[in-house]
């Protein structure tokens, strides 16, 4: 499929928190686009939850609420508003901590993407356990983040106050990504990180003094 656009959708509580049915490791996603896609269009969309998710122990699903992964060229992913409990990012986003769960806002394992103007707040995510929470997450590709117009950057939590998006564990070590390039060595070139705002983050820990990491930017092969 190629030239298809995803747009102005309220996508709302379809979150899968799981069962003991459920097989360890499976992904639930707000927007999936995977194999044999290109060039498409998510703008304007609301992807939030307006119930608490508490997802089935021992389980351990990974959350998306964007995930495209595949090898397509020229996404553009704009204006999308992602957390929070209501339209706008309002209200907040509450993950209990029954399991263990990776989040990623937005995750991009493509060839080419545009990626701005996207806020990503309005979190209260606690896990048993260390994994780990990103705001943007570039596994593969030539992406830009932003832009040179002011415009164009992506909001992950918020320019002022604190507790935007609180990210509470269990265990220590666990990580918190605003923006995370993890793309192979070979492929660290091409790829533009411009006009963001990452801030009013926190991290806490339940048990011991150990809060965890917070990473406003991260390459991690650069």
């Amino acid at each position: 499929n190629t030239n298809d656009t995803i747009r102005n959708n309220n996508i709302f509580d379809i979150l899968n928190p799981g069962d003991f049915l459920t097989p360890p490791g499976s992904n639930s996603c707000g927007i999936n686009i995977d194999a044999f896609n290109s060039n498409w269009t998510v703008v304007g969309n609301d992807v939030y939850e307006g119930t608490l998710l508490s997802p089935a122990p021992f389980v351990s699903i990974n959350y998306y609420l964007i995930r495209i992964a595949n090898l397509g060229t020229d996404y553009f992913i704009a204006d999308n508003d992602l957390g929070g409990s209501a339209a706008a990012c309002s209200g907040t986003l509450v993950k209990s901590n029954t399991d263990d769960n990776a989040f990623f806002g937005i995750f991009l394992d493509v060839s080419s993407a545009i990626v701005r103007s996207n806020r990503i707040q309005s979190f209260d995510w606690h896990n048993s356990g260390f994994q780990s929470w990103t705001g943007i997450h570039v596994q593969g590709g030539e992406v830009i983040i932003g832009g040179s117009n002011p415009s164009n950057g992506n909001i992950i939590g918020n320019s002022s106050g604190t507790g935007s998006i609180i990210v509470t564990s269990d265990d220590s070590g666990h990580e918190v990504y605003g923006i995370n390039i993890s793309k192979p060595a070979f492929d660290i070139t091409n790829s533009v990180v411009k006009s963001n705002i990452i801030g009013a983050i926190q991290t806490r820990n339940s048990f011991i003094t150990d809060g965890g990491n917070i990473c406003g930017i991260m390459n991690v092969n650069g």
